[in-house]
Parts: C-alpha cells; structure tokens; sequence
C-alpha cells in the first residue's frame, strides 16, 4: 500500500506521508517519493521551481548520502536504480544526471553532475533511497501516563524470600529520586498485578485474597497511590495513579503481590534471534515448518507485549523497527499485525494473513522483554579505557576475584557481557590486557553455552579446586553494540552440488591443505592412475548483520601456501561433514580456508567495501556476500571411501567460533542426500537431494505452503508474495483460468498492469521458476497455447522467457525488454504445479474434544486367529502409555468406526460391550465415546477429552470385528499401483473397461466408502492428484458424492462417466486401514538408512537370515509392504549388506506379487532350510516411488500390418532371435545363395510405451553391462525389453513369438508440459521419464512376430513390456496388452485390444 505524498522542511516535524524534502541556506530542495516510508523513495529536486527527478546513471551509496544527510538522517542505508523499487517517474523530467558525489558534500548541487536538465535518461533511470533513521525512531518504549508526568523510567523490586535466584513474591519498592518507597495499596486489583509483575519480567501473577501487608518502618514512604491499570500497559508508569510524589496510607499498609515463573512445557512457534540478551532480537514465527519474521508495519508495544509474554517473559521493555537486530533470512510471514494485547500468542491477532505482505527484511520487526533480576550474581568488568570493556570480576564468599583465560573463549565473553546488559562481546581477551590488579583467581574451567544469562550457570571448577595454567592468564572482554552475522544461502547450496572425479595428479595442492582423505596418500606413488570422488558444492555466506565480518588473526599473521600460491586470512573458514542419516556418524569431512575473504557480491543498494587482489584486506560487509563455487580446489568432500546410503552434508562456516557474531546458531546448514549405488561399486553420481536447511538443531524437511486462492473474474488466481526468502524484492506472478490454484496460464504485475508471458520458448524451467515463486515446490508440467486455461486479451509482458531453472524470480530470467513481443492472444504461457505432500492427502480430522491429538494408536487384546486378532479388549496409547475406553454409552455405531480404525469391515452387535479387567488401577483415556458412523478414526468421535477418567466397576470395552469375507467384496471397484494391497489408484469397472475416478470434491467419505466395499476398514487417506500413478482409459466418474455409509461407490450420487472435465493427473487415490498381522517379525539390518539392509526374519524365538537362491523383485517388494516402507526397488542377491553371525532359517522363498507377509509366500519347511552358499543373503532396497510403464493399446492396433521381406534383409535380426526357427537352416552355409528367393511373414505392429508413475525407469543393467552388436552397429541396455507372442484363440496355444531388446531406450516424446530427458543417440543414457513414452516404429528390425509357420485364424498377440520384472514398478499387472487379430493369409485386421491378461477376468484380491 503506498502512502500519499506531501514536503516537509528539514526542521520541522516528520508528517506521516511517503514524501520528505528539505532545502538548505545555500543548497537546493530535495524530497523522496513513492516509498513507503519517510526515509525512502525515489529522489526528486527542485529547480526553476520546478520538481524533476535525479537519473541513476553513475548512482551510487556516497551520492545517497549526501541525500540522506540533506534530509536529516544520519546516513544511507542502500540506494536504488530503476523504477523496480519505487516505480517510475515522468518521461524525460530529470534535473540531474552523472551525480558523482564524495559523500561530504551538504548538498547534491555541490556535486559534480551535467548541466541542469541536460541528461539522456529514460523514465526508468530513477535514482533513489533508502536512509538510515536515527536509533530513537527505531524503537518504541512505554508512553508515561498523564500522571507520571516527565518521568519515564521507575526502578522496581521485590523483597521477598530468593527462591532459585529470584524473587517472585513480596512487598512491592519504587525508586524516586534517588529514594526508596512503597505503593499504597487501595483500590489495588489483579489486572495492577498482572502489569507490574510483567515489569518485573514475570509472565503473570497469581491471584491473592489480599494484595498488601503491614510493614514496620515508622514512617514508612509512599511513592504512588491509587494505581489503575487496564492490564494492557507495559510500565507501571503507563497506568493512571495520583501522581509520583509523597502519598498518606491507612495504617502502615504496603503492595504486596506474588508472580508466576517462566513454565515453558513444549516448543514454541515464535523465537527471538540475535540479540545480545536472550530476552530480546527479531522475532521470528514457524509456518507450516519454516520460519519467517514480521513486518514493523503498525509494530507497537501491544504486539512486542503479546510476543514477550507468550515466550513466557514479562511486558516489553521495548518494541523495535527497521531490522535493529539484523535482518532475518526467512519470508516475512505477517503483515500488518493488530494486538489488543491480551491475546496469549501473536498469531491470535489480526493481520493481512500468512504470506501476505509488501515489506522485505530491512523492515523486520523486533522487542527486547522484561525479565527478572538475578540475585546474587555479582559481576563486573575493571581496568579498561571504558565501561564497555575490561578485567572480569566475580564475588564469591564475600571477596572479588578474577576469572582464568585457560580455554576463555567467545561463549563465555558473551556471557558476561550479556548478564552485565553492555551488549555482544566482540573479543575475549585471555592475558593481562587490562591494568594491574592484586584478586586472585577464584573461578576457572568456564565452559558455557551460547544461551546463558549469568557466568556463575557456566559449568566451571568447584570453588575450592581453581586451578589455572598462569596467574598471568585473566579472563577479559571487551563489549560492543554490533556484531556482523553470517548466513548460508541453501538455495545456492542446494542448486550447485556435484559429484566428480578427478584424476590424482590434478590434487597436489589440495593434498598438501588436507582436502582430501586419508586414503589419498597411498595413491600419491601413481597418480596418473588413481582418481578420487568429490562431492562439489557452492558455498554463498551473506554477512546479514551491523558489522564487518573481518578475519580472526591480524594480516601479518596470515599463512602463504606456496602451492596454491595465496595467502590464508583464516585457516579453517568454514567445514564441511557427510554425516550418516542414520545414526548421524560423520562418515567424510572437508574444510576451506579463506584463501580471499571479500565482498564478491552484494544486495541492491549495498557496495563492495572489501577487496583481497594483491593481499588486500579481507572481510565481508553488511549487504554482501562472499562466494566460494564449487569448481574450485578443497570446495569439496572426498567420498572415494564412502559407501551408498543417505547423508547428511553439513556445511559450519566460522567453526569454534573464531570471529564474534550476534548470532552462532544459523551458522549452519545441511542438506540431506541420497548416494544410489551399484550391487559392488560407487556409480559416478550422488542422486536425490531432498532439502537443505539451516541450524544444526534442526532435523526435518522444510517445505512451503501455497497461498489461499481467490476468485477473480469467475477464475481461479493465485498470487506470490512481493519478496523472496532473502527480502529482496521480487514481481507478482498469478495463475488463472484453471480449475485448480496450482495451475492456469500466468500472468505478471509491471507497472500497475497484469499481463500475460508468452509462450514462444516457454519451458519446465521457466515454469518452475514460477511455481516457486507462487510457493510450490516445482513445475509437474508447463502449457503453452490457448488449449489449456484459454487466450489472453493480447497483452503481453514478456517473450522469449529463458531460465536456468534456479532463479528465484522471473525477472531475472532473460527475456526482451518490457512490453516488446510479437505474440498473438493464443500464445499464452501456462504452468501445472506440483502440490506439497500435505495438499494432496486428507488424513482424519480431530474432533474439538480431541483437539491436537490427531493420531492414536488402537490394539486388541485377545486371541490370534489366522495371523489376525479381530475380538477383545479395546486398548489405545496416549502419551507413550497404554490404557483403556470406558464402555459407557457405547453403541454398535461406536463400534463400527473403531472396528474399521482397526482395519476390519464392519463390527458384530453385542449384548454387551464390557468386561472386567482385573487391573488395580487401569488407567482410562476415553470415555462418553459418540461416533456418528462416517469416521474414520476413533480420535475424529466426539467424547469427554483426552485425561484421566473413572470408570465403575473397573469395566473395560471389549469388540468383535467382522473380518473380510471374499465373497461380499465388490468387484467392480480395486485399488491400482500402491505399494500396500490395501492402498492405491481407485478404478471403477465401467462396461468391460476399468476407468479412474477424477478427485474433485474426493474427501475421506468417499474413501470410506471404497475401502469397505473392499473388505477393508476406514480410510486412512484419501488422495488427489494421482498420488499412486496416472491411470488410464477414456472416460472419468465424476463429482462423486458419498454419505459415507453406502456399501459401493456407485451407489454414491456422481455426474456420470465423462472424458473432457478431468484428466488423469487428478486421479482419486484412498489408503484403507488393514488389521495388523500377528507373529510375522521380520527386520533389515545393515543398511545405511532404514529403508535397506539385509532381510531377518524371527522363528522359534531367535532371528536369522533368508537365502538369496531366487530372490526376485517380487519377494522384495513383499518385504518392504510388510515393513510399511514404500515399493521395493532392488533385491539384493549376495552378502551386500555386511558380514553377520546370523544363520539362515529361511529358504526357497517364492511369493506372487499380493501376499502381504513374507511368511505367507511359498518357502521350504522351517527344518529343510537348504541354500547354494551361506553368504547369499537375501536384502532389499525400499523407495517411496517408482516408475509404471504402459503400452498404449490405440498405436499398437492402429500401426498393425502383414509384410513381407526377403530374407537375405534379414541376417542381422535373425542374429538377434528375432526369426522363427524355422529360418535357421535357410542361413546355413550351404542355401545362402537361396536367401535372396525366400521371403519371411513378418506380423509388424508399433509399441508406444509411456511412463506413467512418478520415477524414471532405467535399464536394469549398468551401462558397463551393456552389450554390443556389431550387425547393427547399437548396444543393447536390456536384452529382452518386450516379449510378443501370437496365441491361438481357441486353446490360448502359442503359435509364434518374438522379443525387442531395448537398444535405444529413450524419451522420444513427451506429454504435453513435460520435457525429454534421456536421449541415446551416441551411446547416451537411456530411460524413460514420468509423461514420457518411447516408441518402437513398425519399421524397425525385430519389432515384428515371424508368422511364416502360422496359417490362417483367430489370434490374441500379447506385448509384454519388461518380461520377468526386471526392473521394479509400481504395478506389474498393466504391463500386459492383448488385442485379438484375424489372420487371412495375406494381411491382418486388429480388432480389440486390452490391458490385462483378459478383459473378463474378475479382480480377485487377497485375504
């Protein structure tokens, strides 16, 4: 929103416009417009009595400040240039251009500049700033009352009892005029309390029956009387009373209250960073797993007030703006926050709402909070030049003494400078740097965190046991105001990561810095034949603080290194750890010194300060950042040693602390990695970043939300925020014309003005700028033309869009210049973006009697029967405990929901559903259970909370489950491509075909519905946009709509089966709850994160290994369903988890694709355990997503003929087995000469083959594996890739057969939106990605069935793709096509064709 504008002179008072001017005796006018803010905007002078901009040619911070200082401020925070930052002016109105400035000029005429008026600027060229305001207009503090007059500080204290180093309870003192006295207790009411206590620092007060006490001074002094407060003030001093002065009181009565302490029981979604006290810095709020900060817009004390108390602190001693404690790293969350000032958290305020603001970091919003006085801990700092620094001095036992410097570092500096409120520290000195003094020493061994608030916390030596390496060696600060604060860019981190090998002979120099592992040093003898593996990444380090970051050791101090031939400012700048996943052991290190420590780059508005060429000095300004890229030497981690498995890359720069900044615990980032292997070797690539983050304390992912959408127009938009995660400012992009928020064709704000992109070279990577932009995760897909979300009004703003993917605004993409394209309405440029996992999915929803308890775990007590338990006695966990429902009231509705909880279809009726427990004392967590039957969880029933109930009779409820009967299961619904039985893709049988349902208005009722009728219990989830893989078929069920108790989803209301309205990328998808199998323990062991290892199984109460002879994918994929841990992706075969002790027990294992145990497969007797060598264990590989192929059944009958060719043509694929035997003798020796006389029936037909699950598919043998044919010149990636065979109708008799290796497995096209990604021409990669297919032309060799020995007839030919399941997918059952064929001799007809072994074919699902 901006503000309107208005001048004011340099001496009077600041009005409340976004425009400020100022003229000097002798200089001329000046004033800032469009900002904000009073101190920002672009720069105006008045000239001839005529206001015209300044151009931003040669623009730069010394010319802003002259600007600055002209205005009144202090100085110039950064400049600006361009109209991006506060908009444009008129065309060809400038006073001023070529402004070169010194910066101690008073005026900006002084400077050196063109003529007035001559300039060759356009309107765009516009100069502005942004000034550094005066630190009391930075912050806020309490307002006095009327009645306190002038006074504007009041000392405050309790005297009472010390209880754990302070008092919360006790009669009331104030200070005035340099005296002690009381309060007068009349009128006195909690709400005095509850303010005073927040003075004193304490969150709240306690309620008392009386609020005073007598005290026995004669004439005792009564500094205030009659005190009212309204509970929202920060003072006492804010509340109205009867003057500060000499006051009567009845009977000698003082105040007397009682505070509450700081109780804080779990963690918090607000925090305080860099500040100097723990009780102050920027504020900053968790949204949906990240964190963010708050606008200072409309900041006052009564939202730093709900900040502070909510931390568990007292009131805010002072609200802060602008950014005082440094800017933060994270998008600025709220906007515009309104306080009453009793809410209990920030977020029970108003705002504009999360993600909705116009501010960037440099208006981050602060406080520092009232917290109680230590007692007892007396501190002090002597024999410096100033207060500020010095000697540090501890009182114990009655006399001073000083500290020892042994192991004295930046921590405990902190420390004391923080308990003695000076500040940071900005040195810890650890030798006699102050003047002489005769204490001794009494404390040493301080060792403290990076968070206390007294010396005496620190863990130190006992009192009596001081020992200390030199009476010389004295503890000292020395204390500042401002400390640099150095953050890692993660998307920079995470953008440039590599893995490559470089030979041995190119790392002498990085051998000789220790970049590399220990293992290097033997490969040195030959270093023309070894190589080692780096981990390459770029480090970008910002210095977001109000300092210079400057090097820990003078310049004559730094190391020459002769080799690399630089100098060394700081040995270790920055380290770098591969940490196991698992167990968090750092498996691989590296380091980097700062070889050049500079301003390599820096925001906006800030310039370069320093410059290391030539052993310059080094360091990094606030605004800039110094950039390491990963193409150069040590900027790595050696992996030559490690082994496949999932890591942690931890990046610390300024590691132990070297330099003082105002914040340590963002000094961190890490990314978590995943290493894919090969069955004995490293392949050359470290595959699958999942995120990186900051602050070693974290350990989860951290994604975005995307916004709320909003209508527009009767179509859906979507819109970014106005600044990125770093707070720069960034354009507003929108989607609209879809049907969804994450998709429709994209528009972008310039000038005021929404217009379109075009879509001449729009691509994934532009479209995935945009969708981060809008707070998705990444582009599924891009669109270009009219089709998808319709045309434009033919207003464009960009054209020729090119990005590399890694922008974080479309701006800075290139593309011509605004406006200039030559696109017609139909161009339009669209975006379909990925939804966050928590978008996709619905998952139960608590009732308001559960309230955040959305999860519970439910069991039954009572016999085993076949693997299952489905009667007895209800138990559930609650807080890591087991307990009990009490069965009052209970219905059969009740019970129906808890039964389908436990996975089982419906419940039997009771006579009664109680029993007697024979416990002392059960403990009961439900009770007043009320279930309207549509759940799906027991914790989404209405009852009487989560607590400790009574029940009579020490009763406890018991259940009989109905278990799944095969015969009452519908078969007109099944679940497709999940990795559980009971979970997957929802197809309905329409006719004789299976079609999906399209997920609008797909909720949990639906899922309930589906998971029933399949003999399952509730749904535990439902979801949307094909979350299990794109299914296929023309048709869609449409808008279903479910009460939740019908017995098959078509009795559900719907609008029919249609085509057109959905597509398959919105495929409905439901997860049922099944029972829990009993007895089956089975483990891996030895892997490098849980979702791999060595498979063991339990039998007979010991553990032992399974055989590998014939352990298939199918046998791998029934281990990782029985874990609940994904698909399985590889079987492994021989010991490649590690050595064990471990017998194997278990043999001859042979599953179906379906069984949900392993011990359900087939397998030999437990005492006939036989296998070919005691080292081939069987082990598995578990991922969440894989890759599902499908033949396209409309190509494969359309592009099907009889041909004929001599066979003389035919020598290479008869070398392939690509002819009927009956060939074989024709290319004897002895008839070659008759090959050009006989000729082959060659059945030709095209298979294209789609991706259509959410991983590539890769062939299933390393490239090393791959084997050549010289006749037609190509390597073969998978011998058999696709078997065809010709059947007889009538008995399903095979009369012919064929197979195609896959020697060009490629993208050769793409679905609309997704781009090629692997491409085999000169023996490139080869694979098939998501939305792609690879088509095999009827034209190639061997893509044909020798049909020379088949007469006429009735035929199915059946295309297998990816026979023997050699490479893992999420559904085999869809890999299967059939079509019925008449053969008349001379050419075919195609009639039908299918997925599936047959069309008729019920769907039979386990038991």
């Amino acid at each position: 929103m901006r503000l309107p504008i208005c001048s004011i002179d340099i001496h009077s008072v600041l009005l409340t416009f976004a425009l400020l001017s100022v003229k000097f005796t002798n200089g001329a006018n000046v004033r800032l417009i469009n900002g904000k803010h009073s101190y920002e905007g672009r720069i105006e002078v008045l000239y001839n009595g005529t206001w015209k901009a300044v151009c931003d040619h040669g623009w730069n911070r010394k010319s802003a400040r002259v600007i600055c200082r002209q205005l009144g401020f202090p100085d110039v925070l950064r400049f600006t240039k361009g109209r991006h930052a506060f908009g444009r002016g008129i065309t060809g109105k400038f006073w001023l251009d070529d402004v070169k400035c010194t910066g101690e000029e008073n005026s900006i005429d002084e400077c050196r500049h063109r003529p007035w008026g001559r300039n060759n600027c356009l309107s765009h060229n516009q100069a502005g700033t942004v000034c550094k305001k005066h630190l009391n207009d930075m912050i806020i503090e309490p307002v006095p009352s009327k009645a306190s007059g002038e006074t504007v500080n009041l000392n405050v204290k309790l005297q009472g009892p010390v209880v754990d180093d302070y008092i919360s309870e006790g009669v009331v003192q104030v200070e005035h005029e340099g005296k002690w006295g009381y309060i007068c207790p009349s009128s006195w009411t909690f709400l005095n309390s509850y303010v005073l206590c927040g003075q004193l620092g304490f969150p709240n007060a306690a309620k008392l029956e009386f609020y005073s006490e007598t005290v026995q001074e004669v004439k005792p002094d009564y500094w205030l009387s009659q005190v009212t407060c309204k509970g929202l003030e920060s003072s006492i001093l804010s509340c109205d009373h009867a003057g500060l002065g000499r006051h009567e009181c009845e009977n000698g009565k003082v105040v007397k209250i009682k505070c509450s302490r700081r109780n804080i029981t779990k963690p918090l979604s607000i925090r305080l960073r860099s500040g100097a006290l723990v009780s102050e810095g920027r504020v900053e709020v968790k949204y949906h797993g990240f964190w963010g900060t708050i606008c200072d817009d409309n900041w006052t004390m009564r939202e730093a007030n709900v900040v502070c108390r909510s931390l568990g602190y007292g009131t805010a001693a002072m609200a802060t703006t602008n950014a005082y404690y440094g800017r933060g790293m994270g998008r600025v969350l709220l906007d515009q926050v309104h306080c009453k000032g009793s809410e209990k958290s920030i977020r029970q305020c108003k705002h504009l709402g999360w993600q909705k603001s116009d501010c960037n970091n440099h208006e981050d919003a602060g406080v520092r909070c009232n917290v109680p006085q230590l007692q007892g801990h007396q501190i002090r700092i002597q024999g410096g030049e100033n207060p500020r620094e010095g000697r540090v001095e501890v009182l114990h036992n009655g006399r001073w003494g000083t500290v020892c410097g042994d192991d004295w570092g930046i921590e405990e500096a902190m420390t004391v400078c923080r308990q003695l409120n000076l500040g940071y520290a900005g040195k810890a000195v650890t030798h006699k740097n102050f003047s002489e003094t005769d204490l001794k020493i009494i404390m040493s061994g301080v060792k403290c965190r990076v968070d206390e608030t007294s010396l005496y916390y620190c863990q130190h030596d006992e009192w009596k046991n001081t020992t200390c390496s030199s009476d010389d060696k004295v503890a000292g600060v020395i204390c500042v105001s401002a400390l640099p604060d150095l953050v890692i860019n993660v998307d920079v981190l995470r953008g440039y990561m590599e893995m490559t090998s470089i030979p041995m002979r190119y790392l002498q120099c990085a051998y000789e810095e220790n970049c590399l592992s220990a293992s290097a040093e033997r490969q040195l003898r030959h270093p023309d034949y070894y190589q080692r593996r780096l981990l390459r990444f770029s480090v970008q380090v910002e210095n977001r603080g109000l300092d210079h970051f400057k090097p820990s050791t003078d310049k004559s101090l730094w190391e020459w290194h002769s080799c690399h031939k630089h100098y060394h400012s700081m040995e270790t700048f920055s380290t770098y750890d591969l940490l196991r996943q698992r167990d968090g052991r750092k498996i691989a290190k590296g380091h980097k010194a700062s070889f050049c420590l500079e301003d390599t780059k820096c925001d906006p508005g800030f310039e370069r300060v320093w410059n290391c060429t030539d052993k310059g000095d080094q360091g990094v300004s606030p605004g800039c950042y110094d950039v390491y890229h990963y193409n150069i030497d040590c900027q790595w981690v050696d992996c030559t040693d490690i082994y496949h498995g999932a890591y942690y890359l931890r990046v610390h720069v300024n590691p132990g602390n070297q330099v003082a900044e105002s914040d340590f615990k963002n000094n961190v980032a890490k990314c978590s990695r995943n290493a894919k292997v090969a069955w004995t070797r490293m392949e050359g690539i470290l595959a699958g970043i999942a995120v990186c983050f900051r602050s070693s304390s974290e350990a989860s992912c951290i994604t975005t939300v995307p916004q709320t959408a909003i209508q527009l127009n009767g179509a859906l938009q979507h819109t970014t925020l106005k600044q990125t995660r770093n707070g720069d400012f960034v354009t507003k992009v929108r989607l609209i014309g879809g049907k969804h928020v994450y998709e429709g064709r994209v528009e972008i704000k310039y000038d005021g003005e929404w217009r379109a992109i075009c879509d001449h070279k729009w691509d994934k990577k532009a479209a995935a700028v945009v969708c981060r932009m809008l707070g998705f995760p990444d582009a599924l897909r891009f669109t270009k033309g009219e089709v998808p979300f319709g045309r434009g009004n033919g207003k464009f703003w960009l054209d020729d869009v090119r990005c590399g993917g890694r922008e974080y605004d479309i701006q800075y993409c290139s593309h011509r210049d605004w406006g200039r394209h030559n696109c017609l309405s139909i161009n339009q440029a669209g975006v379909v973006c990925k939804l966050h996992r928590t978008d996709v999915i619905f998952e139960p929803q608590p009732s308001t009697a559960s309230g955040e308890v959305n999860e519970v775990n439910v069991r039954l007590l009572g016999p085993v029967e076949d693997d299952f338990i489905n009667e007895g006695v209800v138990q559930v966990e609650h807080n890591g405990k087991w307990g009990y429902i009490c069965p009052s009231g209970w219905t059969s509705v009740n019970s129906y929901v808890l039964c389908g909880h436990l996975g089982f279809p419906n419940a039997e009726e009771q006579e009664s559903y109680s029993v007697t427990i024979q416990e002392t004392e059960p403990v009961y967590w439900l009770d007043q259970v009320t279930c309207k039957g549509w759940e799906s969880s027991i914790v989404s029933c209405d009852h009487a909370g989560w607590v400790r109930h009574r029940c009579e009779g020490l009763r406890a409820l018991k259940l009989k489950c109905t278990r799944k009967n095969d015969t009452q299961i519908s078969t007109e619904t099944r679940l497709r491509s999940g990795a559980l039985v009971s979970e997957g893709r929802v197809e309905v049988r329409n006719s004789e075909n299976w079609n999906t349902i399209c997920d609008d208005h797909w909720t949990l009722k639906e899922a309930n519905v589906v998971c029933r009728s399949l003999g399952y219990g509730s749904a535990a989830m439902a979801a949307k946009n094909a979350y299990f893989g794109r299914g296929i078929g023309d048709k869609m069920l449409l808008d279903v709509h479910c009460q939740g108790t019908e017995r098959s989803i078509a009795q559900c209301r719907h609008k029919g089966w249609n085509g057109l309205v959905c597509n398959h990328y919105e495929d409905a998808s439901v997860r049922c709850n099944a029972p829990q199998i009993q007895g089956h323990k089975i483990r891996l062991a030895g892997g490098a994160n849980s979702h791999e290892g060595r498979v063991e199984v339990f039998h007979d109460g010991r553990w032992g290994t399974v055989c590998a002879d014939n352990w298939r994918i199918e046998e791998a994929m029934v281990v990782c369903r029985q874990l609940n841990l994904g698909y399985a992706s590889q079987a492994a075969t021989q010991n490649y988890f590690g050595p064990t002790n471990l017998r194997v027990i278990m043999s001859g294992v042979a599953c179906r694709y379906d069984e949900i145990s392993i011990y359900n497969c087939q397998r030999d007797d437990w005492e006939n355990v036989r296998c070919s060598s005691r080292h081939k264990l069987a082990g598995v590989i578990c991922v969440d997503a894989l890759p599902d192929l499908i033949i396209d059944t409309k190509e494969l009958k359309r592009e099907m003929r009889l041909d004929s060719e001599r066979l003389q043509r035919l020598r290479c694929a008869h070398e392939e087995n690509c002819l009927a035997k009956s060939a074989d003798v024709l290319f004897s020796p002895r008839l070659q000469n008759q090959q050009y006389y006989n000729w082959r029936s060659l059945l030709r037909f095209t298979t294209k083959i789609e991706n259509r699950g959410w991983n590539d598919f890769r062939p299933s043998e390393p490239r090393s594996g791959w084997d050549y044919h010289r006749c037609h010149g190509h390597y073969h990636s998978m011998e058999i890739f696709t078997s065809y065979d010709l059947l007889r109708q009538s008995d399903s008799k095979k009369r012919a057969q064929g197979h195609k290796a896959s020697f060009c497995l490629e993208d050769t096209k793409c679905d609309p939106g997704f781009e090629k990604k692997w491409n085999c021409t000169r023996g490139g990669d080869q694979g098939i990605t998501p939305g792609c297919f690879d088509i095999y032309s009827n034209k190639l060799d061997c893509q044909w069935i020798d049909s020379s020995d088949v007469g006429r007839g009735s035929y199915f030919i059946r295309v297998q793709l990816n026979p023997g399941n050699q490479v893992a997918e999420s559904d085999f059952r869809n890999n299967i096509a059939k079509c019925t064929v008449y053969h008349y001799g001379n050419f075919v007809i195609a009639s039908k064709c299918w997925i599936g072994e047959s069309r008729k074919k019920k769907c039979t699902l386990p038991k």
